[in-house]
This record gives C-alpha cells, sequence and structure tokens, in this order.
C-alpha cells in the first residue's frame, strides 16, 4: 500500500494538467497515481467500481425533481453556479485565503491533479448519461440553466468529489472556521444540480468517493503544506 513517503515523492516527480473535456491520458495514470493504488490494494477500488449509477427510469425520475429545484434557483445561485463552472480552482483558492489559509491556484491544482485519476477512472467505467443527454434520448423538455464544458459522464460528481476533498483539507488546517469551510463546500457542490448538470446521486457518489480516498490519509500531505 502506498506510503505518505511514497506520495511526497510521486508529487515531487509529477506535475499533471487539470484535465478537460475528458482524459485520454487517464488510463496511464489510473494505476500510476498514489491514491488509485492505495484504493485498488485495499480492496476499496473493486466496491466503488460495484457501485452502479441507476438505471433510466431511476434517472428520468432524477430528472423531474432537478427541474423543480432549476425553477427555484435565485440569482445569486445561478451566479454562484456560473462561476464555480468557471472557476472552480480560482474560487477555492479566493475562499482559502478569506479565511486565512495562504491557499494559491497552483496549490488547489495540485491537490485536483493528484485526486482526478480515480475520480475519472469512475467516470469513464459508469459512463452515465448527463441530465440534458437523458432528457434527449426521452424526449423530455430540459435544459441546463448555464453554458459548461461538462461534455464528460456523471457519476461521480466532480464538483461535489473536489468540495467534500477541499472541506477536509481546508477543516484541517484552520477548525476555527469549519462551519465556514462547510457552507461554502456545500454551495460548490449543490451549484451542478441547481442548474441541472448533475443529478442527486451523482453528488452522493461523489461523497462516497471523496470520502474513500481521504480515509488513505494521502491528503494530509496538503494540510502539513500550509500548516507548517
Amino acid at each position: 500500500m502506498m506510503q505518505m513517503k511514497d506520495f511526497k515523492d510521486h508529487l515531487r516527480r509529477n506535475s499533471f494538467t487539470r484535465f478537460g473535456a475528458f482524459p485520454r491520458k487517464y488510463d496511464k495514470l489510473i494505476w500510476n497515481d498514489p491514491i488509485s493504488m492505495n484504493l485498488k490494494s485495499s480492496g476499496e477500488l473493486l466496491k466503488l467500481e460495484q457501485m452502479k449509477p441507476p438505471m433510466d427510469d431511476e434517472s428520468l425520475a432524477e430528472l423531474m425533481q432537478l427541474k423543480e429545484r432549476m425553477k427555484n434557483i435565485s440569482k445569486e445561485e445561478l451566479s454562484f453556479a456560473i462561476d464555480s463552472e468557471r472557476r472552480e480552482v480560482e474560487m477555492y483558492a479566493e475562499f482559502g485565503r478569506s479565511i486565512g489559509i495562504d491557499s494559491s491556484e497552483e496549490y488547489v491544482n495540485e491537490i485536483f491533479d493528484s485526486t482526478d485519476p480515480i475520480l475519472y477512472h469512475l467516470k469513464k467505467l459508469h459512463d452515465r448519461a448527463r441530465p440534458e443527454q437523458l432528457a434527449r434520448r426521452y424526449a423530455v423538455d430540459f435544459r441546463v440553466l448555464i453554458d459548461h464544458e461538462a461534455n464528460h459522464p456523471a457519476y461521480p460528481s466532480g464538483h461535489s468529489y473536489d468540495s467534500r476533498v477541499m472541506e477536509y483539507i481546508f477543516s484541517g488546517i484552520r477548525q476555527s472556521k469549519k462551519e465556514e469551510i462547510q457552507d461554502f463546500c456545500k454551495r460548490m457542490s449543490d451549484s451542478r444540480m441547481n442548474v441541472g448538470l448533475h443529478y442527486p446521486t451523482d453528488i452522493e457518489m461523489g461523497f462516497i468517493l471523496a470520502d474513500e480516498v481521504i480515509k488513505t490519509g494521502l491528503l494530509d500531505i496538503f494540510m502539513e503544506r500550509l500548516s507548517e
């Protein structure tokens, strides 16, 4: 199993780029990155692979829930969702600095680069249609409320996964700001449902995946770096 020292060495040797629409290179990364290897050796990866997304009938029911949710979105929530689509990394860096954490965009990018491979492995494996794709398939009147580049599969949600990861790291650094951190990270994950980009079960699976990644202990290096 990958230990903390090995993870630090890996971070020093590798500099990945935040994935775009769908990462062609993830196949090479998935068994080379420490988090994926840790989850594989512990048997947790197999469990995650077996957690299939809902079938189309259940997904259609979730789609109807989204339509109702989207009717009540405020201008503030819409603006926040637009920002989180365009500026997710910058928003976490800015929020961290607002609560006294010396977080740069480079720092947040490094966290995401370290946690992305397992996320995209599961996205490709489960290959769940986005809500608007499912709506077209079944001729349902449905439109995402913002312009977006979310062209990869829906399940798990990357934004909810990222939000739980960042909540864990930021809370570990600034425990006195835990409630404020939780509120911000919840807004980040909720923003994807508010505009119709994710089903509720995508969000839930993002949290489940993040919790398993947190259990590896490999994210603690990011807390240690800014706690020194």
